[in-house]
């Protein structure tokens, strides 16, 4: 890998953010926990998280 390749923007992009429902309350934000409705700590009760999702690291062609 050269210099230039290394701190090239072609080659290190950054990652691309999602938002998805979240797995825990099913993107409801709210969990059932001994009948109460408790609001859900891993969305923090708006029913949908971000992921990252990994980068590709091609380089354009030259």
């Amino acid at each position: 890998m050269t210099f230039g390749k290394r701190f090239s923007t072609h080659y290190h992009r950054p990652p691309v953010m999602i938002e998805t429902s979240c797995l825990r309350c099913y993107g409801t934000g709210h969990l059932r926990e001994r009948g109460n409705r408790i609001i859900c700590k891993t969305c923090g009760g708006k029913g949908k998280v971000v992921a990252a999702t990994p980068a590709s690291n091609t380089t354009a062609a030259a």
